[in-house]
């Protein structure tokens, strides 16, 4: 099977291609429809996506008539996703059900994997601006939906929201559990950031969601009141200020210390030692290392559990505005690249 990248889907990522000296493996299997037969038709392809560095990179394979595919991947993990083809002029059309399969490719072939697709799910809601004063001007705001398959970063979104003069929305997601995310510009004079997401009042920011299964009103929210930590960091020897430190900030939770989780963080410190981020509520832990510990946030995710004893609790609460905290250098650990 052809191996192939279509710059019109996936503008501005390209596919890694493994160097001579890297080994592959072959990832094979079936595309069946929601009716349990296989995806018929000689234009349809998957994507396959990858955490790379600090963002998500795609390439994409075609699917053969049968339903079936194959593809050579170097050892990584994986979403592969079905749910387009390409017509003959080159434009890619979303079809009604989309399938998703994570895999992981080790030191063999990966055989009879089955993507089952599922009809698309229409989600409503609206958005909701939390201003400081009663004249402002409103952010432009664009919603998606990301897949939350554990280990994977943000990657395979669904169509974005379509909006009302309300600010009500219909936003099209995969029937499998995702996190709403949301890009927003044009604010002018007015500042505004990412408040949470809520279903029927329930954070649900960081808590992936079957809307398949789960039905209520959605809202999501943007502040001028942007709740975080701002922090310092300092060397241990001399106290003073740990210029371009790399900063680690997760969860206290295992379950939210995803690359697809807004609660996991790498941030770099400014010249004075400084860092501050937007975080949801809640209880986190902190813990910073001297500049170029990490290649990327990728790999500092990969290390979590051998940072928790090292680290600085803080709790972001919304009341108070966030947490300031301030940090020590640690001794870097050992990490595996």
């Amino acid at each position: 099977m052809r191996a192939f990248c279509f710059g019109a889907i996936i503008a501005g990522l390209s596919w890694a291609t493994p160097s001579a000296a890297q080994s592959t493996f072959k990832v094979s299997g079936q595309v069946l429809t929601s009716s349990g037969a296989p995806l018929q038709g000689k234009d349809h392809f998957i994507l396959i996506g990858h955490d790379e560095g600090n963002g998500f990179v795609s390439g994409t394979s075609r699917i053969e008539e049968d339903g079936t595919f194959y593809c050579d991947l170097p050892p990584g993990r994986y979403l592969i996703t079905a749910g387009s083809s390409l017509s003959p002029a080159g434009d890619v059309t979303p079809l009604q059900e989309r399938g998703f399969a994570a895999v992981t490719v080790s030191r063999a072939d990966i055989p009879a994997v089955v993507i089952r697709m599922r009809p698309r799910v229409r989600v409503r809601g609206r958005v909701r601006y939390d201003g400081e004063r009663a004249a402002t001007s409103y952010p432009s705001v664009n919603l998606f939906s990301v897949p939350a398959f554990d280990g994977l970063g943000v990657g395979g979104g669904e169509d974005n929201a379509r909006f009302g003069p309300d600010g009500t929305f219909e936003l099209v997601v995969a029937a499998v559990p995702v996190v709403i995310r949301s890009g927003y510009g044009g604010t002018g004079p007015d500042m505004w950031w990412p408040g949470p997401v809520l279903l029927d009042g329930r954070d649900i920011t960081d808590v992936p969601t079957d809307f398949s299964k789960e039905a209520g009103r959605l809202e999501v929210v943007f502040t001028q009141r942007p709740t975080g930590v701002f922090g310092i960091v300092v060397e241990d020897s001399t106290q003073l200020p740990a210029e371009d430190a790399s900063v680690v900030i997760f969860s206290e939770d295992p379950a939210q210390r995803q690359p697809w989780a807004n609660s996991a963080q790498l941030l770099t410190t400014d010249s004075n030692g400084r860092f501050w981020e937007t975080l949801s509520a809640g209880r986190y832990l902190a813990v910073a290392f001297p500049t170029g510990t990490f290649a990327s946030r990728a790999e500092a995710l990969r290390a979590l559990q051998s940072f928790e004893k090292l680290a600085t609790p803080f709790t972001i609460d919304p009341e108070r505005r966030g947490a300031r905290i301030r940090l020590t250098l640690s001794r870097p650990p050992i990490i595996r690249r």
